[in-house]
């Protein structure tokens, strides 16, 4: 019967520990390629959306663009994409832009812009690693700023510090893009969108990192009218020497008429879609429940397999 008990005991404490080892390591697994890309979203017809973006420069030494520059259709490089990519899933876009920074200029320009790139050659040699794309949906954004389908409008334009460089290389901005349309229209706002900046100035590779978007209006009509009318007539004739002639007539009519129309249009944004932060704010930490379910278990696979030792021992 102990035989028995061991033979079980053996495959059942290994099995424990595998499955805690799986579940300690798969936030991780799971937390990359989950944040690189934001849904597309619905934007009502004469509504607008505001995007939070982020932008890397794509044409070392030229001077950073002090203003917005516009929506390009010109293609990125696919590796740029990839670059970017990955960072992003890493959260190096984050915690260490300037190494993001270094990887793009070395696919654009075949060279390293700094002695110190130990982490943008891992962000180079890994981009084929990148989290897919998915699957297109709606129109991007691109194609619908080309067709004047929506416009794109900058709020805010913020350049991140330029150090180690002379100027600034990456920059933080808010943009409304509004739906110019009479109807309700889904855009698609892919990682790796051109940025197109006058000829002196550098272009730029931008990616989505927040959307706010404004909830379409509703209008609510209900009209009641209500109307009665009561005629009443009452006549009376008596024959005799006097004559008596009595006639009353009775006339109400009563007309309620109320009508009530109501019209709200969200002024304010109400739909939010923020990617989770990545790198130095670990994603994995929303899982950490699987994380420390998987030590419970790595650890009574290992308790239980060293009881077995110490009974054997006995």
């Amino acid at each position: 019967m102990k035989r028995v008990t061991f033979s079980l005991r053996w495959p059942l404490s290994v099995a424990l520990v595998l499955c805690g080892v799986l579940l300690a390591v798969a936030p991780n697994s799971w937390a990359q390629g989950t944040q690189v890309d934001a849904q597309p979203i619905t934007i009502g017809a004469g509504k607008d959306a505001t995007i939070t973006i982020k932008a890397f420069c794509v044409e070392y030494g030229k001077p950073f663009a002090s203003t917005f520059p516009q929506v390009s259709s010109n293609a990125v490089d696919p590796q740029v994409i990839q670059i970017l990519r990955y960072a992003i899933s890493k959260g190096y876009t984050d915690s260490d832009p300037y190494q993001v920074q270094l990887a793009i200029w070395r696919q654009t320009t075949g060279e390293w812009k700094a002695a110190d790139h130990a982490r943008a050659e891992e962000i180079f040699n890994n981009r084929g690693q990148a989290p897919a794309a998915p699957a297109a949906s709606g129109t991007s954004i691109v194609q619908a700023a080309a067709a004047n389908n929506i416009q794109v409008t900058s709020q805010s334009w913020t350049p991140l510090p330029a150090a180690p460089e002379g100027q600034p290389w990456a920059a933080n901005g808010q943009l409304r893009v509004t739906n110019a349309g009479s109807s309700d229209l889904t855009v698609s706002l892919p990682t790796g969108i051109y940025i197109d900046a006058p000829a002196a100035q550098q272009d730029m590779v931008m990616y989505v990192t927040s959307v706010q978007a404004q909830a379409t209006s509703t209008v609510a009509a209900t009209a009641t009218t209500a109307a009665t009318a009561t005629p009443a007539a009452t006549a009376t004739t008596a024959a005799t020497a006097t004559t008596a002639a009595t006639a009353t007539t009775a006339a109400t009519a009563t007309v309620a008429a109320t009508a009530t129309r109501a019209a709200t249009t969200a002024p304010t944004a109400v739909a939010t879609q923020t990617l989770p932060k990545t790198g130095g704010d670990n994603p994995a930490d929303s899982f950490q429940w699987l994380t420390l379910l998987g030590a419970a278990l790595v650890a009574a696979g290992l308790g239980l397999a060293l009881f077995r030792r110490a009974e054997t021992r006995a």
